[in-house]
């Protein structure tokens, strides 16, 4: 399956203007070939679900930082799915600018995408979209 990143951008510049709830726009396609399953974004507005998911891990160091739900964990939420290794995830990262920006996981949900599995996962490096397979 080619994934078309340009469309991909165009949809979370879309969703951008009228949903975007922090400083920049995140967003995650989940596919399963070439079928669109899942869309999510970052949301600054609900809490990251620890109970569930294990504490998150601030980078920020020390701090009242409340962590969010990123729109990784929202995808796979929204699933209700346990194994996803047969899902292609692509994380969006649009800045202020209406450009793409780096748009690697953050530790934390690599954690729950490395917990859940996944087939692929495609994310911007600043130069490129960087195709990553699942390493068991």
């Amino acid at each position: 399956m080619a994934i078309n990143f340009k469309r991909l951008e165009e949809i979370s510049r879309a969703l951008k203007t009228t949903e975007q709830t922090g400083k920049c726009f995140h967003t995650t396609f989940i596919f399963h070939g070439s079928k669109l399953l899942s869309i999510s974004k970052n949301n600054y507005t609900k809490s990251h679900r620890s109970h569930k998911y294990g504490e998150y891990v601030s980078r920020r160091g020390v701090g009242t930082y409340t962590a969010a739900m990123h729109g990784e964990l929202s995808a796979i939420l929204k699933l209700g799915l346990t194994n996803c290794s047969h899902l292609t995830f692509v994380n969006i990262r649009i800045d202020n600018n209406n450009n793409p920006a780096k748009s690697k996981p953050c530790i934390n949900c690599q954690r729950i995408l490395d917990s859940v599995g996944y087939k692929y996962l495609h994310y911007y490096d600043g130069e490129k979209y960087i195709k990553e397979k699942y390493k068991l």
